[in-house]
């Protein structure tokens, strides 16, 4: 029975089957949800009179002896549930845990004592907490006032180390276990680590830029100002150099696609469509042979400056700007719904007030004057139309006072969600690791409480 019990767990109840493996236990009733969920420690169970029998408990073969009423007031741990009776060696009487470190088992058994953990700072971190999770003993929850900042400093220290060290795994090169389909999607997606990232990625953004400006020149006049465009002259040129950028635009979509973990995410996100949009109108125009269906399909080509897009994923910047942008959606569209409603109405009465003069107005309709409220709210002012009544004039002031009012309300969301993305992103950064946009409630407690 001692040579059971130093191996695998001996057969104490009639419903048990055993494991071969002892570290692979975890009891069913230490399932505690995490720490960062747990608002307080649960207190220890005082039962009204102290079981004061002694138990022995052999820690790698050094034996320690205390009382069951202190292992009794945490029921939610290994110790003091039942589950301990499957490690009992019935002829040494005594409860066996061969694989456990008996160095930090005393720390495990003064809290037992004192209802107070304390953390060693000689003891390596993974193994004091691994021993603590197989024991059931959550330490943030019961770690000691004199312990809690050490505690907390290893293992700030060793979550840095544990993301070095994926990052280290990422490596496209220096891992093994990566796919073909994963190898090709780090190096597509410019993943740290990678070394034909960088590579690839400058070679798509050059033909990007080359594509984008090749679009603009393309309109320019070559001569006189009555004389044809450079697309019109030079047709070949711009047809051979749009050809090129197509096909590694093609190319580099297909490897994409391939490549993708989720392939029907890849198809539905906002750049894959451009990149489709941008692509096809090449291609329709060698299926189409009727020149109106053709113009019409090619002037779906101007998608290709929306390419230039892509830049974002190499611009921290650029990212954070467009995450807050989607997450301040709801209060752009409060803002237009606000100077859409004040617009109307001072369009109303500008419209009526110039309406009853007996000058010529230059406001013949209401959307006219809604289009010079417009233009007044956003202190554009371009002059095309002016009130000439001392009323309408009072009207296109307070018109002008109400729209800077106005578009000044949403500005400081805007900056504060702007602040709150970019905060995000230098922090993942740090971890090594790229922001996605995704809120993370345990992201604001740790910046509340300057973690990180």
């Amino acid at each position: 029975m001692a040579s059971a019990a130093a191996s695998f767990w001996p057969p104490v109840a009639a419903s048990y089957d055993p494991s071969p493996v002892l570290r692979s236990y975890r009891p069913t009733s230490l399932r505690l949800s995490p720490p960062t969920q747990i608002k307080s420690s649960p207190r220890p169970r005082r039962p009204s009179v102290l079981d004061k029998r002694k138990v022995t408990i052999n820690i790698g073969g050094r034996r320690y002896i205390t009382r069951r009423g202190y292992l009794d007031k945490y029921p939610q741990t290994l110790l003091g549930s039942s589950e301990r009776e499957f490690f009992y060696d019935s002829d040494a009487q005594e409860y066996t845990f061969e694989t456990a470190d008996p160095d930090i088992f005393r720390y495990i058994l003064n809290f037992y004592r004192t209802d107070v953990l304390h953390f060693p700072k000689a003891a390596c971190w993974t193994t004091y907490n691994e021993e603590m999770e197989y024991f059931g003993i959550i330490p943030e929850l019961y770690m000691g006032d004199c312990c809690y900042e050490d505690y907390r400093h290893c293992s700030m220290r060793h979550n840095e180390e544990d993301f070095v060290r994926r990052k280290l795994l990422d490596r496209v090169g220096d891992n093994p276990h990566l796919s073909v389909r994963q190898r090709m999607w780090n190096v597509l997606q410019n993943r740290k680590g990678s070394t034909l990232g960088p590579v690839v990625n400058y070679v798509t953004g050059y033909f990007i830029a080359v594509s984008v400006i090749s679009n603009i020149v393309e309109t320019v006049k070559c001569g006189p100002p009555d004389g044809p465009t450079c697309g019109e002259r030079y047709s070949w040129a711009f047809r051979c150099l749009d050809t090129v950028c197509v096909a590694l635009f093609t190319i580099e979509f297909f490897a994409r696609f391939f490549s993708a973990p989720d392939r029907m995410k890849f198809l539905k996100s906002f750049m894959t469509i451009i990149d489709i949009l941008a692509i096809m109108p090449f291609y329709l125009g060698f299926l189409i042979k009727q020149d109106k269906i053709k113009r019409a399909f090619m002037t779906l080509r101007v998608c290709r400056s929306f390419r230039i897009l892509r830049f974002s994923a190499a611009s921290p910047g650029l990212r954070c700007l467009l995450y807050t942008l989607k997450k301040c959606i709801g209060e752009m569209l409060f803002l237009l719904l606000a100077v859409f409603m004040v617009a109307l109405i001072f369009a109303t009465l500008l419209y009526t007030t110039e309406k009853q003069s007996n000058t010529a107005s230059t406001f013949s309709s209401v959307p006219e004057a809604f289009w010079f409220v417009i233009v007044t709210m956003t202190t554009l002012g371009y002059g095309d139309m002016v009130p000439r009544t001392n009323m309408g004039k009072l009207v296109a002031a307070a018109c002008s006072v109400c729209g800077v009012i106005l578009m000044t309300i949403p500005v400081t969301i805007i900056v504060t969600s702007f602040s709150r993305v970019y905060k995000k992103s230098q922090k993942a950064k740090k971890h090594g690791r790229q922001y996605d946009g995704k809120d993370n409630d345990d992201d604001d407690d740790d910046d509340d409480e300057g973690i990180g």
